[in-house]
Protein backbone atom coordinates (compact mmCIF):
# COMPACT_ATOMS: atom_id res chain seq x y z
CA UNK A 1 0.00 0.00 0.00
CA UNK A 2 1.44 3.43 -1.19
CA UNK A 3 2.82 5.73 1.60
CA UNK A 4 1.05 8.72 1.84
CA UNK A 5 1.91 12.15 0.24
CA UNK A 6 2.61 14.11 3.91
CA UNK A 7 5.52 11.70 4.58
CA UNK A 8 7.20 13.13 1.31
CA UNK A 9 6.47 16.71 2.19
CA UNK A 10 8.13 16.13 5.78
CA UNK A 11 11.70 14.65 4.13
CA UNK A 12 11.82 17.37 2.14
CA UNK A 13 11.40 20.04 4.45
CA UNK A 14 13.90 18.68 6.92
CA UNK A 15 16.63 18.05 4.28
CA UNK A 16 19.94 18.94 5.97
CA UNK A 17 21.40 22.44 4.26
CA UNK A 18 25.04 22.57 3.06
CA UNK A 19 27.84 24.09 5.42
CA UNK A 20 28.73 27.19 4.95
CA UNK A 21 32.45 27.36 3.02
CA UNK A 22 35.11 28.38 4.99
CA UNK A 23 37.15 31.39 3.90
CA UNK A 24 40.16 30.52 1.26
CA UNK A 25 42.72 32.97 3.63
CA UNK A 26 41.20 33.60 7.05
CA UNK A 27 42.34 36.83 8.66
CA UNK A 28 45.25 36.91 10.58
CA UNK A 29 44.94 37.57 14.86
CA UNK A 30 46.90 40.48 14.14
CA UNK A 31 44.93 42.28 11.34
CA UNK A 32 43.29 45.73 11.45
CA UNK A 33 39.98 43.69 11.75
CA UNK A 34 40.74 42.66 14.93
CA UNK A 35 42.93 45.47 16.37
CA UNK A 36 40.76 47.72 19.11
CA UNK A 37 41.14 51.01 19.03
CA UNK A 38 43.92 51.73 21.32
CA UNK A 39 46.27 49.53 19.47
CA UNK A 40 45.52 51.13 16.14
CA UNK A 41 46.31 54.47 17.91
CA UNK A 42 49.58 52.80 19.23
CA UNK A 43 50.90 51.71 16.45
CA UNK A 44 50.24 54.82 14.44
CA UNK A 45 52.54 56.93 17.79
CA UNK A 46 55.37 54.23 17.22
CA UNK A 47 55.16 54.68 13.02
CA UNK A 48 55.38 59.24 13.25
CA UNK A 49 58.25 58.93 16.39
CA UNK A 50 60.55 56.30 14.37
CA UNK A 51 61.77 53.27 15.08
CA UNK A 52 62.15 52.34 19.06
CA UNK A 53 65.39 50.96 17.83
CA UNK A 54 67.10 53.94 17.71
CA UNK A 55 65.81 55.35 21.32
CA UNK A 56 67.05 52.31 21.95
CA UNK A 57 70.80 52.62 20.70
CA UNK A 58 70.87 56.21 22.56
CA UNK A 59 70.30 55.01 25.76
CA UNK A 60 72.55 52.05 25.55
CA UNK A 61 75.39 54.91 24.59
CA UNK A 62 74.09 57.08 27.37
CA UNK A 63 74.58 53.72 29.94
CA UNK A 64 77.77 52.52 28.74
CA UNK A 65 78.89 56.61 28.95
CA UNK A 66 77.63 56.64 32.51
CA UNK A 67 79.17 53.13 33.41
CA UNK A 68 83.17 54.53 32.21
CA UNK A 69 82.12 57.49 34.25
CA UNK A 70 81.70 55.30 37.55
CA UNK A 71 84.13 53.41 36.99
CA UNK A 72 86.98 56.30 36.97
CA UNK A 73 85.22 57.64 40.32
CA UNK A 74 85.69 54.25 41.72
CA UNK A 75 89.48 53.87 40.71
CA UNK A 76 90.35 57.27 41.78
CA UNK A 77 88.57 56.93 45.28
CA UNK A 78 90.50 53.62 45.61
CA UNK A 79 93.93 54.32 44.57
CA UNK A 80 93.28 58.17 46.46
CA UNK A 81 94.45 60.22 43.19
CA UNK A 82 92.81 62.88 41.53
CA UNK A 83 92.48 63.22 37.95
CA UNK A 84 94.12 66.42 36.59
CA UNK A 85 92.33 69.34 35.61
CA UNK A 86 93.30 71.16 32.74
CA UNK A 87 94.98 74.18 33.44
CA UNK A 88 92.88 77.84 33.25
CA UNK A 89 93.88 79.63 29.79
CA UNK A 90 95.93 82.65 30.39
CA UNK A 91 94.85 85.89 30.03
CA UNK A 92 96.06 87.21 27.33
CA UNK A 93 94.15 90.41 27.83
CA UNK A 94 96.67 93.66 26.77
CA UNK A 95 97.08 96.57 29.14
CA UNK A 96 95.55 99.70 28.13
CA UNK A 97 97.34 101.35 25.13
CA UNK A 98 99.05 105.01 26.72
CA UNK A 99 98.94 107.52 24.42
CA UNK A 100 102.41 108.16 21.99
CA UNK A 101 105.60 109.81 22.73
CA UNK A 102 105.75 113.18 21.11
CA UNK A 103 108.21 113.38 17.95
CA UNK A 104 111.65 114.36 18.86
CA UNK A 105 113.35 116.25 15.71
CA UNK A 106 115.66 119.23 16.44
CA UNK A 107 114.52 119.51 20.34
CA UNK A 108 113.43 123.35 19.99
CA UNK A 109 109.54 122.60 19.83
CA UNK A 110 109.97 119.30 21.63
CA UNK A 111 112.53 119.11 24.36
CA UNK A 112 115.10 116.02 24.43
CA UNK A 113 114.12 115.76 28.14
CA UNK A 114 110.30 115.36 27.54
CA UNK A 115 110.70 113.30 24.73
CA UNK A 116 113.18 110.99 26.46
CA UNK A 117 110.43 111.07 29.88
CA UNK A 118 107.70 109.98 27.08
CA UNK A 119 109.12 107.06 25.63
CA UNK A 120 110.08 105.57 28.97
CA UNK A 121 106.59 105.85 30.55
CA UNK A 122 105.38 104.24 27.17
CA UNK A 123 107.23 101.32 26.95
CA UNK A 124 106.88 100.80 30.81
CA UNK A 125 103.40 101.09 30.60
CA UNK A 126 102.78 99.14 27.81
CA UNK A 127 105.65 96.42 28.26
CA UNK A 128 103.23 93.88 27.27
CA UNK A 129 102.73 95.80 23.94
CA UNK A 130 106.80 95.60 23.17
CA UNK A 131 107.77 92.56 24.61
CA UNK A 132 111.47 92.83 22.85
CA UNK A 133 114.29 94.41 22.07
CA UNK A 134 113.17 95.02 18.33
CA UNK A 135 109.69 96.01 19.24
CA UNK A 136 111.28 99.21 22.02
CA UNK A 137 113.73 100.29 18.99
CA UNK A 138 111.05 100.40 16.55
CA UNK A 139 109.01 102.38 18.26
CA UNK A 140 111.85 104.34 19.42
CA UNK A 141 112.65 104.66 15.78
CA UNK A 142 109.14 105.99 14.70
CA UNK A 143 108.95 108.94 17.65
CA UNK A 144 111.78 110.58 15.58
CA UNK A 145 112.09 112.66 12.34
CA UNK A 146 114.49 115.61 10.99
CA UNK A 147 117.69 115.90 12.91
CA UNK A 148 116.71 113.43 15.03
CA UNK A 149 116.05 110.92 12.71
CA UNK A 150 119.15 111.69 10.65
CA UNK A 151 121.39 110.95 13.96
CA UNK A 152 119.42 107.25 14.31
CA UNK A 153 119.11 106.21 10.95
CA UNK A 154 122.82 105.51 10.36
CA UNK A 155 122.66 102.83 13.75
CA UNK A 156 119.42 101.10 12.62
CA UNK A 157 120.62 98.95 9.95
CA UNK A 158 122.23 95.70 11.96
CA UNK A 159 125.11 95.40 8.98
CA UNK A 160 126.92 98.60 10.47
CA UNK A 161 129.29 98.22 13.39
CA UNK A 162 127.69 100.42 15.69
CA UNK A 163 124.11 99.02 15.43
CA UNK A 164 121.52 99.16 18.73
CA UNK A 165 121.55 96.34 20.44
CA UNK A 166 119.38 97.34 23.27
CA UNK A 167 117.12 100.69 23.75
CA UNK A 168 120.09 103.10 24.00
CA UNK A 169 118.61 105.01 21.10
CA UNK A 170 117.84 107.66 23.88
CA UNK A 171 121.46 107.48 25.35
CA UNK A 172 122.70 108.44 21.67
CA UNK A 173 120.25 111.42 21.34
CA UNK A 174 121.03 112.69 24.81
CA UNK A 175 124.82 113.29 23.63
CA UNK A 176 123.27 114.95 20.37
CA UNK A 177 120.18 117.47 22.14
CA UNK A 178 121.63 117.91 25.68
CA UNK A 179 122.59 121.47 26.62
CA UNK A 180 125.56 121.64 28.62
CA UNK A 181 124.48 124.61 30.27
CA UNK A 182 120.67 123.47 30.18
CA UNK A 183 120.90 123.44 34.15
CA UNK A 184 122.01 127.27 34.02
CA UNK A 185 119.16 128.38 31.38
CA UNK A 186 116.74 126.65 32.92
CA UNK A 187 118.04 128.63 36.35
CA UNK A 188 117.79 132.30 34.76
CA UNK A 189 114.21 131.36 33.12
CA UNK A 190 113.25 130.67 37.28
CA UNK A 191 114.75 133.76 38.35
CA UNK A 192 112.74 135.52 35.53
CA UNK A 193 109.67 133.81 35.91
CA UNK A 194 106.81 136.12 37.47
CA UNK A 195 102.85 135.77 37.33
CA UNK A 196 100.73 138.35 35.54
CA UNK A 197 97.79 139.33 37.02
CA UNK A 198 95.94 137.87 33.90
CA UNK A 199 97.52 134.79 33.57
CA UNK A 200 95.70 131.44 34.74
CA UNK A 201 96.91 130.40 38.20
CA UNK A 202 97.37 126.94 36.89
CA UNK A 203 99.22 127.74 34.09
CA UNK A 204 101.85 129.74 36.02
CA UNK A 205 102.09 126.76 38.47
CA UNK A 206 102.91 124.32 35.90
CA UNK A 207 105.65 126.34 34.55
CA UNK A 208 106.98 127.01 38.16
CA UNK A 209 106.93 123.55 38.99
CA UNK A 210 108.57 122.19 35.67
CA UNK A 211 111.42 124.93 36.10
CA UNK A 212 112.06 123.87 40.04
CA UNK A 213 112.49 120.35 38.57
CA UNK A 214 114.90 121.79 35.65
CA UNK A 215 116.94 124.23 37.62
CA UNK A 216 117.56 121.56 40.72
CA UNK A 217 116.01 124.23 43.21
CA UNK A 218 116.52 123.59 46.93
CA UNK A 219 113.26 122.43 48.16
CA UNK A 220 112.99 124.19 51.34
CA UNK A 221 113.42 127.50 49.53
CA UNK A 222 110.34 126.58 46.56
CA UNK A 223 107.48 127.94 48.60
CA UNK A 224 109.16 131.37 49.29
CA UNK A 225 110.02 131.77 45.43
CA UNK A 226 106.58 131.00 44.61
CA UNK A 227 105.09 133.27 47.00
CA UNK A 228 107.31 136.01 45.82
CA UNK A 229 106.25 135.63 42.21
CA UNK A 230 102.76 136.14 43.24
CA UNK A 231 100.80 139.61 41.67
CA UNK A 232 100.26 141.50 45.04
CA UNK A 233 96.84 140.61 45.11
CA UNK A 234 97.52 137.35 45.45
CA UNK A 235 100.09 137.67 48.28
CA UNK A 236 97.18 139.87 50.60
Amino acid sequence: MPNPPEKSIARSTFRKRPAPQESEEPEELGSPAHLTEAERYRRNLIRQRGSPLQDYDQAASDRDGLTTALHCLSTTAATGTRTPRPSPAPDTQKSAKMPDAPILDNGKIVKFQDWKNAIRTKLLQNDDHYPTIAHKLAYTYSRCKGKALRHVNPRMRPEVTGAYKSVDICKHLEGVFHDLNYTQVARDQYLELNMNPRQDFTDFLAEFTYLTEESEQPEQLRKRDLYRKLPTLLQN
